[in-house]
């Protein structure tokens, strides 16, 4: 025998040294290690997994709680499950399955009255429901917060903001919340995990082509189990991971169902017309946030595009600093890169703010009026017809308009609109969904009348062509008479 040669190991061993490590990934499915990495690759201490039936979340959540407690003595995670029965039908048989290959000595110990799972290092697996014992997980510290199935879980916000969450605060250990999306749309995990969650960017969803031990015939068979087949409701919600809009609580439901024909890019912008009007939109944000929006009106498509959106919090918001950003914004926006002419903008807008408005005015020469408040619900009608005819473009880059339009809802009584969170990366603010009201501002204030294109475009004019001399010496300024007319000035 060589003296080189390595001793050869068998398959147990090989086994028994990863449980020892604590290293399980050998147990996942390749969607599950593609899951796992999308955890530990999260730059957030919380992260969300949303994915269909049967692809085995659960399975993968009980492998990091093992993988934790194994690889670090004296671990303690603490298990969510929205029922307290959970434990003993779902993870209890899991954890058998799971362990199956684990060495005698390194598997832990259930205490069926305490619902804990003690390993040989002193770590520990909290177990709890929703519905009975969410409360048994309060206090003590925990190095790792797994929430199974969040979407069903009873008061989701409430169990982690004042359960869970401080437990891991010492630690800066890890939260996950895994789950298929719930029936009912208005559920905390939806309103305040998926969508946020979404809108960052940062959520991953697995639906069920990507569920490694379906084939194509066993998917067929569970869409041939729903009425109306793939476009089932329930099925697209449970296997395709689709929340569908609720009509009745969306300020703008329309938003949500032609968003594709809605958001531009640089590369799919709409035709950019010869002459066109520059307007500002603006919401004034005391304790939520300003948003000002920047577009044109396309006179011959009766379009409104945004093109821009500025975005500060009331707060800490100065006069200065939105001057600042307003004045900077309409230098990009309003310049025009084919004729190398800087626009100015045709008309300003915003709620009453006097105040503020008379300071924008005379001593920084930025002319705002004030949009009618009255009629708010018939200014939200028709913006939303505005959105359903295709009437409104936005530019990708405007995340916090999109976020708005898209998740925003009225509260129980319809008198007003609900706060919502912000992105976890605090990229897009939530607010008083502040876009909205800048929207509408923008669509009651826009002079869909005014024909930007002067007399005569597109005609083929000579000394030949003959000229009504009432057109032939027009030059009133049709804004300059629209500026008259709105701030009562008298003409010079």
């Amino acid at each position: 025998m060589a003296k080189n040669s390595k001793k050869q190991i068998s398959k147990e061993e090989a086994q028994a040294k990863l449980w020892e490590m604590g290293e399980l990934s050998w147990l996942l499915t390749d969607v599950q290690k593609d899951m796992k990495n999308s955890v530990f690759n999260d730059t957030t201490r919380t992260s969300v997994i949303v994915c269909s039936r049967r692809l085995g979340k659960t399975w993968l959540m009980v492998t990091l709680a093992l993988e934790q407690s194994l690889s670090k003595p004296n671990s303690i995670v603490k298990f969510l499950l929205p029922k307290q029965k959970d434990a003993k039908t779902i993870i209890q048989p899991l954890m058998r399955e799971i362990t199956e290959t684990c060495p005698v000595e390194l598997r832990p110990d259930y205490s069926t009255q305490d619902k804990i799972y003690r390993f040989h290092n002193g770590s520990e697996i909290h177990l709890g429901g929703s519905d009975l014992s969410a409360e048994s997980l309060r206090g003590t510290r925990a190095d790792l917060v797994l929430i199974d199935e969040a979407g069903f879980v009873n008061d989701l916000l409430y169990t982690i903001r004042s359960i869970l969450s401080p437990t891991i605060r010492t630690t800066r250990g890890r939260m996950i919340l895994a789950s298929t999306p719930s029936r009912d749309p208005q559920h905390e995990f939806i309103q305040h995990f998926m969508n946020p969650y979404k809108a960052s960017g940062r959520l991953r969803i697995y639906d069920i082509y990507q569920n490694p031990n379906f084939t194509p015939d066993i998917i067929e068979e569970i869409i041939e189990e729903y009425p109306r087949g793939e476009e089932d409701p329930d099925f697209r919600r449970e296997y395709l991971c689709q929340v569908f809009v609720d009509e009745e609580t969306t300020i703008c439901p329309e938003f949500s169902m032609n968003k594709d024909n809605i958001i531009f890019n640089d590369e799919t912008a709409p035709e950019l017309p010869d002459f066109r009007d520059f307007y500002v939109g603006m919401d004034i944000g005391h304790k939520d946030l300003t948003v000002a929006l920047f577009g044109y009106y396309d006179f011959k498509n009766a379009t409104l595009v945004i093109t821009d959106e500025l975005v500060m919090n009331g707060p800490t918001m100065t006069t200065e600093d939105l001057v600042e950003g307003i004045i900077a914004k309409e230098k990009i926006r309003f310049y025009d890169e084919k004729t190398k002419e800087q626009h100015k903008a045709y008309l300003r807008v915003m709620d009453v703010n006097l105040g503020l408005q008379q300071d924008l005015k005379l001593l920084h020469d930025l002319n705002f009026i004030t949009s009618r408040k009255d009629g708010k619900q018939g200014a939200i009608n028709e913006m939303r017809m505005w959105v359903a005819k295709g009437r409104v473009k936005i530019h990708e880059r405007c995340k916090h308009l999109i976020y708005h339009l898209e998740y925003g809802q009225w509260n129980d009584k319809r008198t007003d609109f609900k706060r919502m969170p912000d992105t976890p990366d605090k990229s897009v603010r939530g607010g008083h969904v502040d876009g909205i009201p800048a929207l509408y501002y923008l669509i009651r204030n826009v002079q869909t009348s005014k024909n930007p294109f002067p007399f005569g475009y597109g005609l083929n004019i000579n000394e030949n062509t003959f000229m009504s001399p009432k057109f032939k010496h027009k030059n009133v300024s049709e804004a300059t008479d629209f500026f008259r007319k709105v701030l009562n000035l008298k003409k010079k």
